[in-house]
């Protein structure tokens, strides 16, 4: 029974207040106790986790070690010398057996890598230095850059890039996605499978597999080889192919479904796939000199769809061993291992960097290890073969990367690689006239005009972060796969979408300074975001209600509240939250600075990555009390574009007043309601523990807001300290120039 309780009878109504007051400030004491126990003991396990993953890898490392041994000839050739050591009555070798790890061994010299690759090479993508490869006429595996990305793109599509093959259904979604007949090429039928099912037809079966399917259309990718599924050269030989194609199309047409064929092909190759436009419902080409030659005769219609990127695949979030390998970001990576002997050795771009900075590797070309020799001046530059999530992987802790036309490349699958390369965050350069730019992307122009901007921007991590953010929104917001399907069904007359569809999203605003308020509203009307909503806390019952609604303009979707300072921040966010409907909540600070692409950026962002939770990094600060825009390089280039997989024990660093999440994470992990200070720090923490993913996104438009008024702060922070970390970008003027693009 509580004091209040016991004494309440003979007790005056003061002393029972104050009684019940004493009780309430102890159980928020003990509840803070509790809380910073259980903080603790997180730490402690995150502690114990990073310990059993430093075991894990070096267990590993071991393994590896051993296996090299094993297969080692100087291990097999010498055998005989031992045995015959142990007879003349030597003590017994060290046993090196498939079953036992060796008791005793010698230290094992390091890999010797090529000079140009980093010394941080991620433990887990090392597979064998080209001394080893050079030995064998297997693949040329020296990394393997996708075990880095393992934990987040699916197994099955992982597996079937390493050439185990895929199902005839393939799908990387949530089972709600249209569903597509498809014959053509693996891989875009994979790339395909994040927005749509895809049915990969079969020659024999595909009667069965229309009567059990229901198809929004058929998609046929003209491929000289269909892997794997029975059609051998059925696209490109106009006899045999009409003969089996036509039945196909007429079948799925007599069912109301329409046949849709997507050239990306170069143009020499019309005589061997343009026939098969007669067949659809709908032609489309890669580009428009392809469009023009196939609309023959010139009745029919050929649309032009220009290569685009799968963002579930080619996006900019890296994983933690990307992020702490800093050595990368000034590497320039080449993707034509086999392009070199077809003259492009001598090529003065690749020359500029080849001394200490080219790395050269290979994803659509297989070649075996002892065919680095035949550019044996290139193996301190050389990577190996690459397989399509491993160049993605690759491609995101790289600098740059440089494009050079080759007859072993078509056009339209050069501009997709540097399609990709951008969007996984790389500059893509090139001395060739490119045919498309997004952004200022690619660097284009003479070796002196390109090196130079390329050295330069590498160098100023601000422009290198605005010119890759300008380039990536352009390309997020018109050119990915999902973006080509919903042409082709707009086309077709289908009510059919694919891809992520445009979701509501709700500022939450909390703020004990009603004088700031007419400012976030302005600020909030200014934002591009359309399906955006406003709901306002006013921390105290003293605020001005409603003198705070007469800011409100007639059918605006903002509304205000009140809760009193009893009430923690975390209760007001959580009431907040619970005023409106919208699909996702934002965090908004009343002080901070907002740029009027930031909620666009966040909701593109989606493209991305289905995140629940994420934020931006505080790379920006403004101090009123200097004039000055101070940026952090190392929480920008360190911090940025990450994808925490959550309970791994990960360093994050996402600002409070850029939260953003799905509705559904807030009906389980609540703000803290006792928690008076660190409640944004608390709820990641506790959403981490609950298995919520975190991302963290770009740094622009947004900066921290430091007032030159004393106490004005919840937060403080030394200037001084603050100074140290960072560099000046700028005076407040400059704010819509670096900080709001």
């Amino acid at each position: 029974m509580s004091n209040f309780q016991s004494q309440g009878p003979s007790m005056s109504i003061d002393q029972q207040v104050e009684a019940r007051g004493q009780d309430q400030a102890q159980a928020v004491e003990t509840v803070l106790e509790l809380e910073r126990r259980l903080e603790d003991a997180l730490a402690s396990e995150d502690r114990l986790k990073r310990r059993l993953a430093e075991a894990q890898r070096k267990a590993k490392s071991l393994a590896w070690e051993k296996e090299q041994i094993l297969r080692s000839t100087s291990w097999r050739i010498t055998g005989p010398l031992r045995k015959l050591r142990t007879m003349l009555g030597a003590s017994e070798p060290v046993g090196l057996t498939e079953g036992a790890a060796p008791a005793l061994m010698e230290e094992i010299p390091a890999i010797a890598w090529g000079a140009c690759l980093p010394s941080d090479i991620p433990e887990a993508m090392v597979v064998a230095g080209p001394e080893t490869v050079m030995r064998s006429n297997d693949s040329c595996i020296m990394l393997r850059p996708e075990a880095l990305v393992e934990d987040v793109l699916p197994t099955g599509y992982l597996q079937a890039c390493a050439g185990a093959g895929a199902a005839p259904l393939i799908s990387f979604g949530d089972g709600t996605a249209p569903r597509i007949a498809f014959l053509g090429s693996l891989e875009l039928a994979l790339e395909l499978a994040f927005d749509a099912e895809v049915e990969r037809l079969d020659e024999h079966a595909w009667m069965e597999q229309l009567d059990s399917n229901r198809f929004a259309f058929l998609l046929i990718e003209p491929v000289w080889h269909v892997e794997n599924r029975g059609w051998r050269d059925v696209c490109s030989n106009p006899e045999r192919g009409r003969r089996i194609l036509a039945p196909l199309v007429a079948a799925f047409r007599a069912r109301g479904i329409p046949a849709v064929i997507w050239f990306r092909n170069p143009l020499p190759e019309i005589g061997n796939f343009g026939w098969m436009v007669e067949l659809a419902d709908r032609a489309y080409a890669i580009d428009e000199a392809l469009a023009q030659a196939l609309a023959q005769p010139p009745a029919v219609r050929v649309g032009v769809l220009a290569p685009a990127i799968q963002p579930a695949i080619h996006n900019p979030f890296r994983r933690w061993p990307q992020l702490t390998a800093p050595g990368w970001k000034g590497k320039v990576l080449y993707d034509g291992w086999l392009n070199l002997s077809e003259g492009l050795a001598a090529d003065p771009l690749l020359g500029h960097y080849k001394g200490d900075r080219l790395l050269v590797g290979d994803s659509r070309w297989d070649f075996g290890g002892v065919r680095l020799t035949d550019q044996a001046e290139f193996i301190d530059n050389a990577i190996g073969c690459l397989n399509l999530p491993g160049k993605a992987a690759l491609a995101k802790m790289v600098g740059a990367e440089l494009f050079k036309h080759s007859p072993l490349t078509p056009a339209w699958a050069m501009r997709t690689m540097m399609m990709r390369s951008i969007a996984c965050g790389a500059v893509a350069a090139t001395t060739d006239e490119p045919e498309t730019r997004w952004g200022g992307l690619p660097l284009a122009g003479s070796v002196d005009a390109v090196t130079t901007e390329l050295d330069a921007l590498l160098g100023d991590p601000v422009r290198l972060a605005r010119t890759h953010h300008l380039a990536l929104r352009a390309l997020a917001r018109e050119h990915c796969l999902s973006d080509r399907l919903d042409r082709m069904a707009t086309d077709l007359g289908l009510q059919v979408r694919f891809g992520i569809a445009p979701a509501t999203v709700a500022c939450l605003l909390v703020t004990m300074r009603p004088d700031l308020l007419r400012r976030c509203v302005e600020r909030f009307r200014a934002d591009r975001y359309p399906h955006k909503e406003l709901v306002i806390v006013l921390h105290g019952w003293d605020a001005p209600l409603e003198e705070a609604r007469k800011l409100i303009r007639d059918g605006e979707r903002i509304s205000v509240h009140r809760l009193g300072r009893e009430h923690s921040l975390g209760t007001c966010l959580n009431f907040a939250a619970s005023q409106t409907e919208a699909e996702y909540w934002a965090k908004i600070d009343d002080d901070d600075l907002y740029g009027p692409e930031y909620l666009s950026d966040m909701m593109l962002w989606r493209k991305f990555a289905d995140f629940h939770v994420g934020g931006k990094t505080a790379a920006f600060t403004y101090s009123q009390g200097s004039d000055e825009i101070l940026f952090d390089p190392a929480l920008a280039l360190g911090r940025s574009w990450q994808r925490r997989v959550a309970g791994q024990g990960e360093k994050v660093h996402i600002a409070g007043g850029t939260l953003i999440g799905k509705r559904e994470v807030l009906a389980a992990v609540p703000f803290s309601d006792v928690r008076r200070k660190g409640s944004d720090t608390n709820f990641l923490r506790r959403a981490d523990a609950a298995g919520y993913d975190l991302h963290g996104f770009d740094f622009f438009n947004f900066a921290l807001f430091r007032s030159s008024q004393q106490g004005f702060h919840t937060w403080n922070v030394d200037h001084e300290q603050l100074r140290n970390r960072t560099t000046i970008a700028g005076r407040g003027e400059d704010v819509p120039g670096v900080v709001f693009i």
